[in-house]
Order: structure tokens, then C-alpha cells, then sequence
């Protein structure tokens, strides 16, 4: 979700997993297929508690490398970046898989990127798709601003890692 720099990846890829807040329990996760296959870690669509959630998971045969950055992550996720309705909800991380090392649970954004929005909307671009836009630049405004104010930079905002929950308001 967000960049770290390489300063910050040490500092949090040190820090004692077991520290961090809400630590779930394997048990409780049931992936279900992978949505994104990324250089380290796979998207896992998943169910947590009965709720539809991702699982950021390690690759299979995953190193000391990519442990240390996964548990960057996670310690980054639960100490600096906290919750807001504009970024992307981070639940905890499962660390009792001795399979598949410690990973994420993360909110699931029904609705894709902005990126597949905007291109399903190109030909379609309506007063609604309008006003849904201006909403959207706002919340991510409004992110970014909270974001800020924890000395956090998003490093890769882009329409592709923007990700969409709600289209319309009621």
C-alpha cells in the first residue's frame, strides 16, 4: 500500500512482530483465489470471521529477505499508519502460519482500482461519473492529507493503487 524508505524498512523490519496490535489467529482465515501475484507476495481473496477480506501472503519458498520486508509491513501497517475512512483498512497480521510466514489482512474493495474505473467509464462519462470523480479526488485528498500528517509519503499513488469500495453515496 504504501512505499517505505530503505531507513524506515530497517527500523520496522527490527522491530518485534509480536509487538503490534490485533493479531489474528489462522484459524480464522480462509483464502480462497489469488486476485494479484506480486514479486514477493501473492493477493489472496479471503474470508475472515465470515467477512470477505485480502490476504497479502508470502510467496511460496520465500527467503529471509522477503520475511524481513513482509514484517516491515506489518509493523509499518500497526505502529505509524492507524485508521482512517480514505486509506485502506489494515485488520492485523496472522503470524501462527509456520507455512506460510507472517501476512496481512487487509480490507476488500469490492468495486477495483480507479484505474478500471476510469476506463470503464471513458465512453460513458455522464453528470454521475462527473460528480463520482470529484468525490473520488477528494477522498483521496483527503488521504493523502492524513497520510501527510503522520510524515507519511505515498511513493506510488497512482489510479492503479487507488482502490474503490462505495461508488455512490446514499
Amino acid at each position: 500500500m504504501k512505499s517505505m524508505a530503505t531507513e524506515e524498512l530497517y527500523l520496522y523490519g527490527g522491530m518485534d512482530i509480536y509487538a503490534t496490535k490485533s493479531v489474528l489467529s489462522r484459524k480464522d482465515i480462509v483464502l480462497e483465489s489469488v486476485i494479484k501475484s506480486g514479486h514477493f507476495a501473492n493477493i489472496y481473496r479471503a474470508k475472515y470471521k465470515g467477512n470477505t477480506v485480502v490476504a497479502k501472503t508470502l510467496k511460496e519458498n520465500y527467503g529471509n529477505n522477503d520475511e524481513f520486508l513482509m514484517k516491515a509491513k506489518i509493523n509499518f501497517s500497526s505502529e505509524k499508519v492507524g485508521d482512517h475512512p480514505n486509506i485502506l483498512r489494515y485488520f492485523g497480521p496472522v503470524l501462527d502460519d509456520k507455512t506460510m510466514g507472517p501476512f496481512i489482512i487487509y480490507e476488500y474493495c469490492e468495486n477495483g482500482t480507479l484505474k478500471e474505473y476510469l476506463v470503464q467509464n471513458k465512453s460513458n462519462v455522464t453528470i454521475e461519473v462527473k460528480e463520482t470523480l470529484f468525490r473520488f479526488g477528494i477522498d483521496i485528498a483527503k488521504g493523502m492529507e492524513y497520510l501527510a500528517g503522520k510524515g507519511i509519503t505515498h511513493r506510488r499513488l497512482a489510479a492503479r493503487n487507488i482502490l474503490l469500495t462505495l461508488l455512490e453515496r446514499g
